[in-house]
């Protein structure tokens, strides 16, 4: 059987850290792993932490910010395949086998839908994950998968080079448009993972830097595409379209049909 190899960047989350950490350690078996990568947290985590040492593995230094402590994990890790899990969120339970069945039939990335949570566990929203093209939405339209809800082999990722630790605040975009340029991609119509909505995070207190770094990495794959103009204007307006309708028409009646059946 392909292993798991589950990495969790941390630094100062010790109020949200141990329910992350449960979270995980009840979807592995007994030979997939767990990095938690600490920054050198000044509060609670490490305590937190020491209480799961025989299930997890520990790399505690200073780091440049959470896309080096990812690639950090990554480069110690073992198995074949990947998936990264911020601190105060969940992965939901049956998480981890329904994305191994599909990495095990040869697709290379395997995402589906979150939920979002609040600082006590309560469900704010539901989010679904699909779209009919995931390169093309992420290039064009700027786009993001929810990143908890993504699985993905090791070698797609190695083959192109990891995470880039030069963005510190859409690593997470750079690094899924990168992979989805050849991927074989498959959508799971599931709930994967819970995203806990809080104030310190990079999402939230570095909306600027992070839109600044998204369309910089946009920029670069369309460059390398080298489309003519005419053809950059016709897909730019087609998915800015097809976002918006998915974002203020398709999205709203999935979350009620979802939130009826969750």
């Amino acid at each position: 059987m392909n292993r798991f190899s589950i990495v969790t960047p941390n630094y100062n989350m010790g109020n949200y850290l141990e329910r992350t950490i449960l979270s995980v350690l009840d979807n592995l078996d007994v030979n997939d792993e767990y990095i938690i990568v600490d920054g050198n947290s000044t509060d609670n985590s490490i305590d937190i932490i020491n209480k799961y040492l025989d299930r997890v593995t520990l790399i505690r230094e200073k780091d440049e910010g959470y896309s080096d402590a990812i690639h950090k994990g990554f480069s110690s890790a073992k198995n074949q395949y990947y998936a990264w899990i911020n601190s105060g969120d969940l992965l939901l339970n049956g998480t981890i086998k329904k994305a191994r069945y599909f990495l095990d039939n040869n697709y290379d990335l395997d995402y589906g839908n979150d939920i979002y949570i609040d600082n006590d566990d309560k469900i704010i929203s539901y989010s679904y994950g699909r779209v009919f093209n995931f390169h093309s939405f992420m290039l064009f339209s700027g786009w993001t998968p929810l990143q908890d809800a993504c699985f993905w082999k090791a070698d797609a990722y190695w083959k192109i080079g990891g995470i880039n630790k030069n963005y510190r605040y859409a690593a997470d975009f750079d690094f899924f448009l990168r992979l989805s340029k050849n991927a074989n991609i498959i959508y799971t119509n599931t709930f994967f993972s819970a995203f806990r909505k809080h104030s310190g995070q990079k999402s939230i207190s570095g909306v600027y830097a992070y839109g600044k770094e998204r369309r910089n990495s946009q920029n670069v794959q369309l460059s390398l595409a080298k489309l003519s103009y005419l053809n950059l204007f016709c897909k730019s307006v087609f998915y800015f379209l097809a976002l918006r309708i998915r974002t203020f028409f398709f999205l709203p009646l999935t979350r009620i049909y979802f939130k009826l059946k969750f």
